[in-house]
């Protein structure tokens, strides 16, 4: 029962990138270049990624101020927060400069679409 929540969530959340993959392709077909490189991520794909990490980064950070677990465990968490944190930024500045590499012709991507089996007695 709960599977099949989860993969309804999945499911929505796949839709949902694919709209705004759907809605950024047609905004730039006409400035993509054809003959520049190929980026293998698209800025639904990195908007999902991005927002994924905030509740990690969230529980992350509790770990960080426990009182009742040792140090060794606070210090690997800080790492991990960090690591988080890095990742964040990472895929922003992507999301920041990506569309504009599109629009500039300096990067394209293809659509790919999610194709999965939930086996839901639709």
């Amino acid at each position: 029962m709960h599977k099949r929540h989860i993969d309804g969530l999945n499911q929505s959340r796949n839709d949902a990138v694919a709209c705004i993959d759907d809605l950024t392709l047609q905004e730039l077909t006409d400035k993509l270049n054809r003959d520049a490189p190929l980026h293998a991520e698209t800025a639904g794909m990195m908007m999902d990624r991005l927002f994924i990490r905030v509740p990690k980064i969230k529980a992350m950070r509790v770990q960080t101020l426990r009182a009742d677990v040792d140090a060794a465990h606070l210090g690997l968490c800080r790492e991990k927060l960090g690591r988080l944190n890095e990742q964040r930024s990472d895929l922003a500045h992507g999301l920041d400069t990506l569309p504009l590499d599109y629009a500039a012709g300096q990067a394209r991507y293809k659509f790919y679409r999610q194709f999965k089996m939930h086996n839901d007695p639709l």
